[in-house]
């Protein structure tokens, strides 16, 4: 970053110099305050950043141009930034292994626990239905209980083999 930076710093300063170096002459024209540096460090600000708030532009044909080069660091330098930033918030190899072991563990854990809720809400299903066949609404909670429950086990079971499947275990 300091690198970057020192380029954003360094393209204000000669470009906010260039602008003020050739918008001079125009000043009376345009109206424009170019004869104070701050102003055209504010105009190099708000051209490389590209927002482009109008309050101060380039009018002869040099200060234009060197608006338009401002303008072509100030998007290059931010992909730059974009870039680093990136780079910096992308995960390592190992980095991505560790995670991926971790998402297997609790996936591994949902599993089993949906599979073990499954397994208790049939057990129940079926005393009710021996000693109780009468009471058919416990019965289709219990049912219902069951379904929901395999259908959360299936749901990390495929989502754990789809992880498998992108990155297998290294076998040494």
């Amino acid at each position: 970053f300091s690198v970057l930076t020192y380029c954003f710093i360094l393209v204000l300063l000669i470009g906010g110099y260039g602008l003020m170096i050739f918008e001079r002459e125009a000043m009376d024209a345009s109206g424009l305050q170019f004869n104070n540096y701050f102003n055209c460090v504010w105009c190099s600000v708000v051209t490389m950043t590209t927002v482009g708030y109008g309050d101060f532009y380039g009018v002869t044909i040099f200060g234009r141009i060197v608006a338009v080069i401002i303008c072509m660091w100030g998007v290059f330098l931010v992909s730059m930034v974009v870039i680093a930033l990136t780079n910096m918030l992308e995960l390592e190899s190992g980095e991505e292994k560790s995670y991926l072991l971790l998402k297997r563990l609790e996936l591994k854990k949902q599993m089993k626990y949906y599979a073990t809720m499954a397994i208790n809400q049939l057990a129940t299903r079926k005393i009710l239905w021996r000693k109780f066949p009468w009471k058919k609404g416990k019965i289709n909670d219990a049912t219902r209980r069951y379904m929901e429950n395999i259908r959360a086990f299936s749901y990390a079971n495929r989502f754990f083999l789809l992880d498998f499947q992108r990155c297998p275990q290294s076998r040494s």
